[in-house]
Parts: structure tokens; sequence; C-alpha cells
């Protein structure tokens, strides 16, 4: 790790990291060496074919001054009307070839992404901000492609073509690749030598636009917010403060690119030049004939286009290495909790719930969230969790779902630690009702199947109508196939919670967990979906997470928690006779309601 200084601001580069990064890039290309071939071959045909137009039309020009016929120039005309028809097939070949290359690595790397983060979920989402995640899976993955498209071909051909051009001058006379050598290294030396500055600003520029990127996608997110508490000003002074900095950034980019730019061509110029003028004293001399002048010029030129491409490319690389980190720091991300490989099939398994002695904390320099909290839940018992907020009620539900596992203690479901089981078997077992349920912009048919994809027509409006939403639906012009808007923004908060309760009730899993899931509903809503909820219950273990008394006074157990722990145990009544915790919780609540 080493730092640089542009324009007063100091940045950070790792070199070997740059190089394990262009590593792995280049090993994500071994499925499809076969077409990389093909398109290395089209590619250096395609410069071929321009060196060797280059070559001929310089003849012609030559041959053309000194007076010879056009009859005599016809075999030249004929192969500079092949040599263009086969540029031109090349070209194509080359660009098509190395884009289905790229886009086929680019569809590759957004399903391993989505899969880097699936099992880190939701642990990993609460590090990072969703804009700037969603900044690394479309964004950085698109820039990428440009190494994929436009920098592995013209590397390999930067490495062969400038080689060409210098044998044909070589054959005119010895000392004209002697000139144009220096130049060439010229060229190619200053975007190395200038490379870490690039890496620095790229690395920077990617960072504060994942930044700019999170911070809008909060803002258009949380829009009804600010315009509800009238801060729409101060959001707009963070987003000009945010865009500020990252134009600064980019000003600085502009110029590394513009300096290296401008340096690669002057060289590129003078080297062409210098050979253009050794040439002219050469043919005064009569060490050359007059006609090989053009090309010379020509050659010169080819040399340094392949050379200047590099140039071109390298001013990418930076950028194209900056994303890449970033999207295999999304791939290297390790999962919070690992399936058990090989895990034996449950089987059969009779729906009831332990948790033993249950300890846990989302850091290590945490304090315990959860703390020895043990309680049972037999098959078919209702049980209530209740608690101040912050007491640890849905990280319960969490480590159930194993989104984290516990530093001590266990979850077993018919007896067995879930731990042992694989994902697809636990999560099969669980149906969850949460307090804010996502919305997907598909239709209302669609987000309850989520529930059961392979569920009928049939099922999906039996699910509906157990959690009283069919008729709503039913009134709408396009009933089931009704589209939802992103995050469900056509329905009421009340809707929203009655299509996730079908969802669960399609799944039908042995094991329910509602987190506060009548929480957005009114007294009368929320009664008829009870209706429906208690016949999902009949012979299922039910989790419920909840504050309303008319939700928890129907529970057959109550678990008290506070701090973490289990405070208090017992039924409704028995807790209600006593002056703990629960009691004070539903007195306020009474009062409250009163």
């Amino acid at each position: 790790m080493s730092t640089i200084t542009v324009d007063g601001k100091t940045y950070k580069t790792d070199l070997a990291k740059t190089k394990h990064t262009l590593i792995r890039l280049l090993r994500m290309v071994r499925p499809w060496w076969g077409e990389l071939t093909l398109t290395s071959l089209a590619a250096m045909l395609n410069s071929a074919s321009t060196i060797a137009l280059a070559a001929v039309g310089a003849l012609i020009v030559g041959l053309a001054a000194e007076g010879t016929s056009v009859l005599e120039l016809r075999p030249y005309l004929i192969a500079l009307a092949i040599l263009t028809v086969f540029k031109a097939v090349m070209a194509w070949a080359e660009s098509y070839i190395s884009h289905r290359i790229a886009y086929a690595i680019l569809a590759m790397m957004r399903s391993r992404v989505f899969d880097a983060i699936e099992p880190a979920a939701p642990a990993y989402i609460l590090k990072r901000r969703s804009g700037d995640i969603i900044s690394m899976v479309m964004a950085d993955v698109e820039t990428v492609e440009l190494y994929f498209a436009h920098t592995l071909m013209p590397t390999l051909v930067a490495l062969v073509m400038p080689l060409t051009a210098l044998i044909i001058l070589g054959s005119l006379h010895w000392m004209l690749p002697l000139v144009l050598l220096p130049f060439l290294v010229l060229v190619i030396g200053t975007p190395i030598t200038m490379h870490h500055i690039g890496d620095a600003i790229a690395n920077r520029l990617r960072i504060e636009l994942g930044e700019t990127n999170a911070h809008m996608v909060d803002s258009i997110q949380g829009l009804r917010e600010i315009v509800v508490f009238g801060r729409g000003g101060s959001r707009l002074s963070e987003v000009e403060e945010n865009s500020r900095a990252l134009v600064a950034t980019q000003k600085r980019n502009s110029r590394y690119l513009g300096s290296l730019g401008g340096l690669t061509e002057g060289c590129s110029m003078l080297g062409s030049l210098t050979v253009l003028v050794v040439g002219v004293l050469m043919v005064g001399k009569g060490m050359l004939p007059s006609h090989q002048l053009p090309l010379m010029l020509l050659m010169a030129s080819a040399a340094f286009g392949p050379v200047m491409n590099i140039a071109t490319v390298a001013k990418q690389v930076a950028m194209i290495m900056a994303s890449a980190e970033r999207v295999f720091t999304v791939l290297d991300e390790p999962a919070v909790v690992r399936e058990t490989p090989d895990a034996e099939p449950i089987g059969a398994v009779e729906p009831r719930l332990t948790f033993e002695d249950v300890t846990f904390r989302y850091q290590p320099d945490e304090p315990s969230v959860v703390q020895s909290v043990s309680f049972d839940c037999s098959a078919g018992e209702n049980v209530a969790v209740v608690g101040p907020s912050g007491s640890g009620k849905t990280t319960l539900v969490n480590l159930l779902l194993r989104f984290w596992d516990p530093q001590h203690g266990r979850i077993m479901i018919g007896g067995r630690d879930i731990r042992t089981l694989s994902f697809a078997e636990l999560r099969n077992l669980v149906s969850v009702v949460q307090q804010d349920a996502y919305i997907f912009n598909t239709t209302i048919g669609d987000n309850i199947r989520i529930g059961k994809p392979d569920a009928t027509n049939a099922d999906i409006e039996d699910a509906a109508r157990k959690a009283y939403i069919h008729d709503f639906i039913a009134s709408l012009p396009d009933g089931y196939d009704t589209t939802l808007g992103e995050r469900g923004a056509k329905l009421s908060g009340g809707e929203r919670q009655r299509i996730s309760i079908a969802r669960a009730l399609l799944k039908d899993a042995p094991i329910l967990i509602l987190d506060e899931a009548t929480s957005n509903l009114d007294s009368e809503n929320e009664q008829a979906i009870r209706d429906g909820i208690d016949n999902l219950m009949e012979g299922r273990t039910t989790l419920v997470i909840a504050h309303r008394l008319s939700t928890i006074a129907t529970a057959d157990k109550v678990v008290v928690l506070d701090h973490g722990r289990v405070v208090e145990a017992g039924t409704h009544d028995d807790l209600m006779g006593g002056e703990g915790m629960y009691a004070r919780i539903i007195r306020v609540q009474r009062d409250v309601i009163a």
C-alpha cells in the first residue's frame, strides 16, 4: 500500500492488489478460451490488414508519383480492394466475438454477485447502503465489460503489430527501426509510469460514485418523508455537496487522462516526424528510393497505432480495476452463516421449536442482544414473545431463519439442531409474516406466488380469501394481474400486510412466524385476518412477535424478554396475576386504549 498526492489531495494505491485483480479477471475468461483464440486471430488479422493496406496504398502513391501507369498499378489496386473487404470482415469478427464473450462474462458476474450477497444477507445489507450495492452490481459490473471487450485484444495486438511494422521498416533500411524504437518505448512507458496516479484517482472515483448513488437512492426512496417534513432544501444541499466532491475527483481524473493523452500523442507524432525527416535525408543521399517515403511514414504511424490504443486502454484500466476490485469485494464477502455440507434430510418432523440457552451478539465488541434464552414451543402451540423495543424479539426470528448463528446455545426443530439442516430445508419448514413486508414491482398474483412458486391460480385465490384480501383484489380492473408499483406503492399498509399473510398461507409451512403481523391493520381488519390465521395455526407451531393485547391474550404461552433475557413466561392469565413486566405492559396498553 502506498499513497500519492494529486492537486493537494492524497490517494491510496495498492499495486499488489491491482495485479491480483488483473489475474482474477483473466481467469474468468477460461471457459471462453476457444472463442478468445478466434478473437485474437481476428484482431491480429485485422491489424495486419491495416498495415498491409497502408503498405499497398503507400506503394501505389509512390509509384504513381514516379509515373507508373494505371495498368501497371492494377495488381496493387486489386490487392487494395481485397484487403479492404478482408479488413471489414476481420473487424466485424473481432468486435462480435469479443463483445459476445464480454456480455456472457457480465451475465455470469451479475449472477455470482447476487449468489454471493444472498447467503450473506441480511448481515451484509446492514453494513452497506443499498444504493452503493446497486452501484456495484450494475455500474461497476458494466465498467468491467470494457476490460473484456476493449482491453484484451488491443493489448495483444499492441504486442504483435508494432514488431511487424519495425520489421517492414528494417527491410527498407536497418537504421529506420532504431530511429523509431525510442519513441515507441516512450509511448508504451508513459502509461506504465503514470498508472499509479490513475489507479489511486480511479479507486477514489468509484467510492465517491457509489456514495453519491447510495445517497440519491435514499433520497428517492424517502422522498415522501422529505416532502412531508419540509426537508427538500437541506436534502438538495446534501446532494449538491456529494456531487461537488464527485465532480472534483472527476476533474482530477480528467486532468490525469488529458496529461497522459497529450504525452503519448506528442511522442507518437514526434516519432513519425523523426522517421520522415531521416527518410527524406536518406532519399537525398540516395540510400532509399523516393517512392518508399510514403511507406516509411505509414509504417511509422502503423507502429504507433496499436501502441496508442494501449495508451487509450491505460486510461480505462485504472477505472476497470477499481470497479473490478469493488465487485470482487462483494464476491469475497464471507458468509456470516455457512450451510452444513451433506446435511441429512430431516424428513417428517414434529413442528416443535426449542430455544436452548441461546446467546447472540452481532459483533464481538458489542453487548449480547439475547442472553441465555430458553423456551419451548410444542407442536400446535401458539407462543407470544413480548417485550420492550430492542429486547431481542426479532433477533430470535433472525436466528431461527439462520441469518446469523448464536455464539452459544442452539435452536432445534423436532429435536434437531437447525445448524445440521440445509438452508432450503430449514426455510421450507418456516413461513414468516413480517411487520414491513417487501412488495415487488410485479403483479399481485406473482407477489403472493412467492410463497409457493408452483401454486395454481386457484391456490393463490384461496390464500387471498383466507387473508381477507380477495375482495379487494377482485375489485381492481386487472384483478390478480394488477401491477403494484415499487414497494407496493399502490397499496395501503394494511393491504401490503395482507398480501404478506397470503404468501405465508400459500406456503403452508409447519412453523409460522408472525413478526408484528397485524401492526398495520385496523381493529376490524385485524379480527378478520385473525380468523384466517387461527385456521392456519391449527396443528402448527406459531411464534408470535407482538405487542397488541388482542394478539397476545389468545396465546397458549407468553415469553417476556427484557434486555435480551427471558424475565417471565406463562399464560396470559398467570402473568396478569402478578406484578411483573408483562402485567405492567398490558395495563399501560389498556390505559392508552381507554
